[in-house]
């Protein structure tokens, strides 16, 4: 069970950084992610084998999500002052 959880977290790691073909000129065929599901009974622990496995993602996501509110919010101000120099 652990094994299926450690590929399936590899993959969420590696989607959109690998190119597998380019089908035309305007399609570019890229890794996605791999969808598992555990079927164990209760007790079997996949809570605690995917806490564990998900920590290093979430942490990430909180990480960039920092970086995207700081930016988001650059964007929000610098268009704002721009649409009120545009209605002078």
């Amino acid at each position: 069970m652990a094994i299926m959880g450690c590929i399936a977290a590899a993959s969420a790691c590696v989607v959109g950084k690998y190119r597998i073909a380019d089908i035309t000129v305007n399609w570019v065929e890229e890794w996605s992610s791999l969808f598992v599901m555990l079927i164990a009974p209760s007790g079997g622990r996949k809570s605690s084998i995917f806490s564990k496995l998900l920590k290093p993602i979430e942490l990430w996501q909180r990480y960039r999500r920092n970086d995207l509110e700081e930016w988001v919010g650059e964007r929000v101000r610098n268009s704002t002052s721009d649409a009120l120099d545009a209605g002078e």
